[in-house]
């Protein structure tokens, strides 16, 4: 081993065990994992991996199954079939005693069939533009509309399929939300924006639905607004139509048993502001914030306030397990950033992404005298 690495691994050793003393002792505390699935692996692959992470103390898996355009379950959705990854990997999972959680895309659907065939079912800005011709930001970024009830269907539809599986923990929905209003500041260089307010490309949703919806409701159509108590009305009535597919999905998941969990933006009020998501109010097992810090130019210590933050508002009929970018945090900062979230009063911590969890053996070595 080169020096620099036998450095860095005792450093990580023995941080680890200033921390343990003090603050692991006698406290549940679970790791969770992101993992994008290869169709190409086989059982053996797949039990060589999840032994590896189960060594790891990492117990619980967050295994992506469905992108709109892709499906990797049976299924008679809009939506390419490449695997039945769920069929392979339920029975090593819990031979090994690991909990899989179905992670599946809500609301942001590129499926080339259904925009073809439905293209009536997303969402439209304030200039009138449709995420399926003109995408914010990136070209997949072609967003369903939760106020339709088609869409409402069709996604009841996703999670009925999933529920097939009778071995899974729970399904965790992602991109349950708007488009990004405003991007995370961090992040607004690689666009080459600079979004300091709400602009109306990236403000959505108006179309018939919602505004119909809307107009029932508060008396006036959302493009008419003039007043901040109006434009706060329309705020609320955005967020509450996300909070209400949310508690429409999550009910068939619950009835069966299984656990339901979102990943969401990092605090409530960012959340609220950038994408019209209210996760104080939803209910759910589980919540993810993704608390990378460096997408809005924080340091390392903000995870902690951060997952205050979130614990505070969520109250205590659900947890909170803070989702953490190891793109963002090198080898020797895992065990702070982890005792960081626990401090702050989270139930565990979430790794993005497998792929950067096993590609440096020094996570997995922390993670171990941890377990």
């Amino acid at each position: 081993m080169r020096r620099r690495e036998f450095l860095i691994t005792n450093l990580i050793m023995f941080v680890s065990q200033l921390f343990g003393s003090s603050l692991w002792a006698g406290k549940k505390f679970d790791f969770w994992v992101w993992l994008h699935p290869d169709c190409n692996l086989s059982t053996k692959d797949w039990q060589e991996r999840f032994l590896q992470l189960q060594k790891s103390g990492v117990n619980n898996i967050l295994i992506q199954v469905y992108t709109g355009k892709h499906a990797l379950f049976n299924n008679d959705l809009y939506a390419l079939q490449t695997c039945d990854i769920l069929k392979t990997i339920l029975p090593v999972a819990g031979d090994l005693g690991l909990k899989v959680h179905a992670w599946m895309w809500t609301l942001i659907n590129p499926s080339p069939t259904l925009k073809e065939q439905h293209a009536d079912w997303y969402v439209i800005n304030k200039l009138g533009q449709s995420t399926v011709t003109d995408p914010p930001y990136v070209g997949y970024y072609n967003w369903l509309c939760p106020s339709k009830p088609a869409v409402r269907q069709y996604l009841l539809k996703v999670v009925d399929s999933l529920l097939q599986y009778r071995e899974l923990a729970g399904i965790h929905f992602d991109y349950i939300r708007f488009p990004d209003v405003i991007l995370p500041p961090g992040i607004q260089p690689k666009y080459h924006l600079k979004q300091v307010s709400e602009e109306p490309q990236f403000d959505y949703c108006y179309c018939s639905d919602c505004r119909s919806l809307f107009k029932e409701q508060q008396g006036h159509d959302p493009l008419t607004i003039t007043t901040a108590e109006e434009q706060q009305a329309w705020e609320d009535f955005r967020q509450k139509q996300i909070t209400n597919l949310v508690h429409l999905l999550s009910k068939p998941v619950k009835e069966q048993g299984k656990i339901t969990s979102a990943a969401v933006f990092a605090t409530p009020q960012l959340a609220r502001k950038f994408v019209r998501q209210n996760w104080p109010e939803w209910d759910l097992n589980l919540i993810f914030p993704m608390i990378y810090h460096e997408y809005y130019n924080q340091p390392l210590s903000w995870i902690f306030e951060a997952t205050r933050q979130g614990v505070q508002a969520i109250g205590q009929n659900k947890q909170l397990i803070s989702g953490v970018f190891l793109g963002q945090i090198p080898p020797e900062n895992l065990n702070r950033a982890i005792a960081l979230a626990k401090k702050a009063g989270a139930q565990g911590v979430s790794f993005f992404s497998y792929n950067h969890l096993i590609q440096n053996q020094q996570y997995l070595n922390i993670l171990q005298h941890l377990k």
